[in-house]
Formats: C-alpha cells, structure tokens, sequence
C-alpha cells in the first residue's frame, strides 16, 4: 500500500461512518491505529501521533514496522499472522515493544480487533495503543476500558448510530435490532421519563461526564431483566450534529462482591463482639462484688487506694462493653433490623428515659440538662429502643462536650406528617466543614481528640443509621452557639395527636 492508497482508503472510509463518528476516532484518548492485512497503516487519530512523534503524513500509507523495534521484525511478522486469524473471532491483547521517532523504544498494550467496513475490500486490523511505560497507568483499567466496556453512540435525537460487540453482549440485543431505536430502549421503563430528561439536558459541550454519580444505575436486557451498569458519556459534534459515546460496564460482579464483603464484615463484628461480651460482663460483674468488699475494708489508706484500682477497672471494663453494644448495634442496623415502621412510640416518653439517664453525669459535670416538650404525646413512626438508641448518643455527646455552667436543651414538636427533635448545647460546637464527618464511623472530630475525651466515633453513626432506617433525617444545623443537631421522622396524623 501507498501512501496515495493509504490516504484514499482513509478518506472513503471516513465518508462512509460521517463526519462526526470520524471525530470521535480521532480525538480519543487512547492511541488508534488502523491498518490493512498487509500492515500499511489507513487511518490514525491525534492521540497517535502524539505517541509516536510522527504526523499523520508521515504514517498512512507506510508499514506499522516503522513503528516497532527492527530486532523484533520477524517475532512480530508472527504475532501479526495469529492477530488476523484470531481478530476473526473476537478481541485480542498483547503486550508489545514500540518505537518513536526518535528512536526511543517503550512497552505497549495493544488491543486488537478485525474489522470489516467494506464488502469488496480486505478487512482491517484496529489497534487501540496503551503506553506500558507510565508509572500511572493502570493496564487492567485500560484493558476493561477498551475490551470490557460496552459502547453505544446516540444521535441528538436520542437514537442509537452504533453499538459494539461487546454492547450487544451485554444488552442481548443483535446490532439491527439496536441501530436507528431510541436508547430509552436499554433503559427500564419506569425510568423512561426521568433518562430522556437527562438526556436532553446533557449538555453538548461536555467532554466527559459519569452517569449518576454516587447513585445505581440500572440497564435493560432484551428480556426485560436488569443490571447495574457504570456509564461514563462524552459528546462529539457541533450543536447540530451532535453524537452522545456511552461507555457501559456492567457492575453486578463488583456488586455481588461488594455485598458479600458487607456481609462477611457484618459476620466478623457479631462473631467478635459475642466473644468479647461474655468475658467483659464477667469482668463487669466481678469488679462490682470487688468494690463492695473494698468498702467494708477498715484501713481508710488501703480502702481508697483499692477503691481507686476497682474504680479504674470498672470504668475501663465499661468503656469497652459500650464499644462492643455499640459495634453489635452497627450489625443490626446493617441487617436491617432497625426498620420497625410498623411501630408506634411516644417521643416525648424517650426524652424523658433518655434525660433521666443522663441527668446524674450532667449533674457531675455542673451542666444543666433540660427538655422541652409539649404536653401532647409525639406519636412517631419508629420502634422505641431503637429511638432511644438514636437520640442517647446525641444527648451524651451534649453532656459530654459543654464546659461546665453550660446547658444542654432537648425540644421537640412537630407539623403534619413529620416530628421534630433538637438538642443543642453551650460547647464548642462542631466547625461547619466536619458537619458530614462527625456521622462517619469511627470518626472522632477535632474537639474530642484535643480534648481527649473518650470515645470511639460510633454513637452519631449509629444515631444516624438508626434514623434512616426510620425514614428520617438526622443533620446537624447552624448555631450561634454550641452545637445543634435536628432529628426528623415521620409522624402520625394531625388528628392522631389531639
């Protein structure tokens, strides 16, 4: 092949796909070769030409050995037969050596496909080129992105221009049966409305754009099943001839593992936290009958230095069973447990249990601990123990970081269909950029650490959890001082609560 040959084998086959699939080829990311069956090169895109330091000129027409090391000219002649024979059957990658213009030489990750654009012309070989040498580069990422990415092209209009092999795998679809119908066609139908409004919103000047981020999105078999897919969008084109690239992967296997990571996680917590409660209760236990026998000790000196020792061990020994209640609670919010939507409590009943737990601490402490509430019982769509569970932490965290002569205030109400609760405080408060942080696990905010109170980071975690799985909202809000944090769940009827 000439290079006249080569430059008019390109053209033809640029105005057979159009304008604006050609550009799709020549301004990915990845490198992209084509060439015939007698290794001259028809097409590369600029990616390419950046690679190996050559203009395109310089390359169509010639012979790809140009762009590999002349001692492996024979090795490859070899590995270039089998590519052909098996670039029949389905996509092929390889580990390969090339070389720039300059004469550098660096390893490559070449995918390699067969493709046949013309009836009356020979197939051509399409290379997708990955530089080895990087330190950054992820081969296993560039080898899911090129071979195991389904990738689908929609016009404006949102119908489909083009789809690959691997897209109609994952879809189930033969390839007439997707060209010229709408993408919704791949999307389940529930979910019709909402994806042709995102799609049409899309904007036709971005370059790159993931799908959902940070939701499930789901795609539509030919039988009606689903699966969760992870899509990545790119636009070509101008505002009148625009074409939308999906890059689809399918996620069910990521999803199944991370399922079963959850669970064996949520197994190794239980199986612990068992193990580790027994032995605690009985250190509990006995260090409870220990301090009555240190009371009855005459020696004034020998009875406060071992009220003390049994001081510390009780206080330590009850530190970690509210660690491991805490991390056995986790498990069960984590299996579900906590949505009892079914259950009716009074929240005013909670406050009052959970301000009579607390009222001896704040007492100790020199802060004044108080609830405001109505008369009327709050009647909430949630279990009680798990509310209680729920609004400890918020109240203990309250008690715990207010200076003393400080306050902490529990108020609660509600509207039509939803309860309200708050509990601020005259502390610190919680600086606004670790508003989200403090209800991660095992975080401990900047507060608690340099004042070193005790803690593992659980309780808010917990609080929060427990009020999701309620259908509620649990934030903290602005404050002129201290902290303030503000439950919500859903409530009884109006008429319910006269």
């Amino acid at each position: 092949m000439t290079a006249g040959e080569g430059a008019s084998l390109g053209e033809a086959l640029r105005a057979r796909v159009g304008d604006a699939i050609y550009q799709l080829f020549d301004e990915a990311d990845e490198a992209r070769l084509l060439m015939g069956t007698d290794r001259g090169i028809v097409l590369v895109n600029q990616a390419c030409e950046r690679m190996f330091g050559y203009a395109r000129d310089r390359l169509v027409g010639q012979r790809a050995r140009m762009l590999t090391p002349e001692r492996l000219f024979e090795d490859y002649d070899r590995v270039y037969v089998r590519l052909v024979e098996e670039g029949a059957k389905r996509t092929v990658n390889v580990n390969l050596w090339a070389v720039r213009e300059d004469g550098d030489e660096f390893p490559v990750r070449v995918v390699c496909r067969l493709l046949r654009p013309f009836d009356d012309h020979p197939p051509l070989l399409s290379l997708v080129i990955a530089d080895r040498s990087d330190p950054d580069d992820d081969p296993l990422g560039f080898f899911l992105d090129t071979v195991h990415s389904g990738n689908v092209i929609v016009d404006g209009s949102g119908r489909i221009v083009m789809a690959n092999a691997r897209a109609q795998e994952l879809f189930a679809y033969e390839k007439d049966e997707l060209v010229g119908r709408p993408v919704e066609l791949l999307v389940p139908s529930a979910q019709h409305a909402r994806h042709v409004s995102l799609r049409e919103g899309f904007s036709g000047q971005a370059q790159r754009h993931e799908m959902a981020q940070g939701n499930r999105v789901v795609g539509r078999r030919r039988d009606g099943s689903t699966f969760p897919v992870h899509v990545e969008l790119s636009t070509i084109g101008t505002d009148h001839d625009t074409l939308i690239s999906a890059s689809v992967r399918d996620m069910s296997a990521v999803e199944e593992l991370q399922s079963e990571a959850e669970r064996l996680k949520s197994l190794f917590l239980r199986t612990v936290s068992h193990e580790l409660r027994t032995p605690l209760t009985s250190i509990l236990g006995s260090a409870e009958m220990l301090a009555d026998e240190v009371a009855a000790v005459d020696d004034p000196d020998l009875r406060d230095r071992l009220s003390w020792l049994t001081g510390m061990i009780l206080r330590g020994a009850q530190r970690q069973h509210d660690l491991v209640e805490d991390l056995l609670t986790l498990t069960s919010v984590d299996r579900g447990e906590a949505d009892r939507g079914d259950c009716v409590t009074d929240l005013t009943v909670v406050i009052e249990n959970v301000v009579h737990e607390y009222r001896a601490a704040a007492v100790a402490v020199g802060v004044d601990l108080l609830a405001e509430t109505s008369d009327v019982p709050i009647l909430v769509r949630a279990d009680e123990h798990w509310l209680t569970r729920a609004i400890d932490p918020l109240v203990a965290n309250a008690v715990k970081f207010t200076p003393r002569g400080g306050r902490a205030v529990i108020t609660a109400g509600w509207t039509p269909g939803e309860v309200w609760l708050e509990v601020a405080d005259t502390g610190p408060g919680i600086p606004e950029e670790e508003w989200e942080q403090v209800f991660d696990r095992l975080h401990r905010g900047a507060a608690a650490v340099e004042a070193e109170v005790p803690g593992a980071g659980l309780g808010l975690a917990i609080a929060r959890s427990v009020v999701h799985a309620s259908g509620g909202t649990l934030a903290v809000v602005p404050s002129r001082e201290g902290a303030r944090l503000r439950m919500t769940l859903p409530g009884m009827d109006a008429e319910m609560m006269r």
